[in-house]
């Protein structure tokens, strides 16, 4: 039987999606995929020490912290139980892999206590797989200025990360079109996701206000929106101008550049 009722964050990446995921996550009835289970998918017993996360001193101290039970973009996990899963088009999931996925997704919820499933996912949608694991998902799919996911994509040099030689060899200009034709990609890898419940958020509308950008997303989801997750989303420090960060790594000839890009996606 599939998972019900789960609600997958999902994105370009570099959108905001890691921020609304961990503040998301922390909801009293969701359950969540922590890191050490995306370290050792194979023991799912580690979902006990998801618990600490309800401790509200433990959860606030552990913003940021490694080595802590933290919900986790977990690649790990998928790729354990759905080997084909970063594939670009995973057309038949193997159902042997897609019985054991959501085996282990189930014991995970039990151990956690939870009956809700959430997860974070980013670029290509893989909507065979989710569709395959989960009874009409909740996709929140958030967004970002063009330009600054684009650049952020340049600064952390997303897919030279192991050939470092290659980024340098390639011009700026050269590094920034490739990204916008990627960003490009995952635009239009989101219609696929419109099959499901589905619904498109912004990073901006987060910053400006984050207590009614949750309040919204609790409504939309059918999360009871509690004084307890409030004081979570209250005491969140956000940052409120990174679009603009950018700008430093350019000058003014690749700014009007990249906004031509961004004119034609």
């Amino acid at each position: 039987m599939k998972i019900k009722n789960a609600i997958i964050v999902h994105g370009p990446g570099r959108s905001g999606t890691t921020l609304l995921s961990s503040i998301l996550s922390l909801h009293e009835d969701l359950g969540w995929i922590s890191g050490y289970i995306n370290k050792y998918p194979n023991i799912l017993e580690l979902a006990y020490l998801n618990s600490l996360q309800n401790n509200r001193a433990f959860e606030k101290f552990s913003r940021n912290k490694r080595r802590v039970p933290r919900p986790s973009e977990a690649y790990g996990f998928w790729t354990h139980y759905i080997p084909g899963f970063n594939s670009e088009m995973l057309l038949n999931p193997d159902e042997k892999a897609i019985t054991e996925t959501i085996k282990a997704i189930n014991k995970i919820l039990k151990i956690s206590n939870k009956e809700r499933f959430i997860t974070k996912l980013t670029g290509n949608s893989r909507w065979q797989t989710l569709d395959a694991v989960f009874e009409s998902p909740t996709i929140l799919w958030i967004n970002r200025n063009p330009e600054a996911v684009i650049m952020s994509y340049y600064k952390n040099k997303w897919g030279y990360k192991d050939n470092l030689e290659a980024f340098q060899l390639k011009s700026k200009k050269e590094l920034i079109k490739g990204y916008s034709e990627r960003y490009s990609q995952y635009i239009n890898e989101r219609k696929e996701l419109e099959r499901f419940n589905f619904f498109e958020l912004q990073y901006e509308d987060l910053v400006k206000d984050k207590v009614t950008f949750f309040k919204d997303i609790c409504d939309k989801t059918g999360l009871h929106y509690s004084l307890r997750f409030q004081s979570i989303i209250t005491s969140w420090h956000i940052k409120t101008e990174t679009n603009k960060a950018y700008l430093e790594a350019l000058n003014e000839e690749e700014v009007l550049y990249l906004k031509s890009l961004v004119r034609d996606l």
